[in-house]
């Protein structure tokens, strides 16, 4: 595939955007941050439609380019 290495047991996943080839013992590692990834925007989703459509990294980096002061949110 396009110059690509692929040894028996690899993971080779693709969609419209393209296609990876995850080595077979990287594949665990891998699927465990897909997990931590897919689970912090289940999350995201949850917290917009409980109307919280706030950034979760926008405070944090205001505060620290000095425009926002501690303990102040966003939101007032």
């Amino acid at each position: 595939m396009a110059g690509a290495q692929i040894q028996a047991g690899d993971l080779v996943v693709g969609d419209v955007d393209g296609v990876v080839v995850i080595p077979r013992n990287e594949v665990q590692a891998i699927i465990a941050l897909a997990k931590k990834k897919l689970d912090g925007e289940t999350q995201r989703i949850a917290a917009i439609r409980a109307g919280d459509a706030r950034a979760p990294w926008l405070e944090n980096a205001l505060r620290q380019a000095g425009m926002l002061a501690e303990g102040r949110r966003c939101d007032g």
